[in-house]
């Protein structure tokens, strides 16, 4: 019997970060957008956007078509018209500043130090802005989505009650960007399999980029105390006492 072609690496589920950002948008007028699923978040042009709910995000890809019929009814030529792609996600942060300023609009939105203290609803429509999306694979792999220009299409309704937690879940559509949408970009496991994990794991000096679990294995491989009820920033912080 002939051995199946079947890789388990290659089946995954979606994952988030334990910690850290999981998406960002920003508000510049023409923003450098990352090209690696590996390089770190500019700080100083993309705001986070906190959690999500437990659904995640959909990727949603919606086709349309002119179907061409012969005389006696078969179908003889299907020609291609529209392809859409589209994104759908729920926020359940309700009171980051970035939040509101992507669903009620930037000028909307009064706050100081990041608190919001007002916001102004009006009739002005959506702008479209660059979202990058974190998640991280059951394989191991970190997996960045950079959608050039995210614009809201609909919004959710928003339940104000006891039973559900207040957030704005929303569905946006992807514009062209010079024939282009977006980018998914992808990153291997830190560790290789059959490589040294000990010298692996040393080879590069921690940063606030390393998901927890990576610290904590090059805690282990180092010689550092840490464990995981620590956050990634006392995990950091036991490894700048310990050099």
């Amino acid at each position: 019997m002939p051995q199946l072609d079947i890789d388990t690496n290659n089946i995954v589920a979606g994952t988030f970060p334990d910690e850290g950002g999981v998406a960002y948008i920003s508000f510049a007028d023409e923003p450098t957008l990352p090209k690696t699923a590996s390089e770190e978040i500019a700080k100083d042009v993309f705001d986070s956007l906190g959690d999500l709910s437990p659904d995640g995000f959909t990727e949603i890809t919606d086709l349309s078509s002119n179907d061409f019929d012969d005389c006696c009814g078969r179908i003889v030529l299907t020609v291609d018209n529209t392809k859409k792609r589209k994104v759908k996600l729920k926020f359940i942060e309700a009171m980051r500043e970035a939040v509101l300023k992507f669903v009620y609009g930037v000028d909307a939105v009064s706050a100081t130090g990041g608190v919001p203290e007002s916001v102004t609803l009006d009739s002005k429509p959506t702008k479209e802005r660059p979202i990058v999306i974190e998640q991280l694979w059951t394989n191991g792999w970190k997996v960045r989505y950079v959608l050039d220009r995210f614009k809201i299409t609909s919004f959710d309704e928003i339940p104000h009650n006891r039973q559900n937690l207040l957030g704005f879940g929303l569905e946006g559509t992807l514009l062209d960007n010079d024939g282009v949408l977006g980018h998914i970009y992808f990153a291997k496991p830190d560790v290789a399999a059959g490589n040294d994990e000990a010298s692996a794991l040393s080879s590069d000096a921690p940063s606030d980029s390393w998901t927890k679990e990576r610290l904590l294995e090059w805690c282990a491989a180092n010689g550092v105390t840490a464990d995981e009820s620590m956050t990634k920033a006392q995990i950091l912080d036991a490894i700048s006492q310990s050099a």
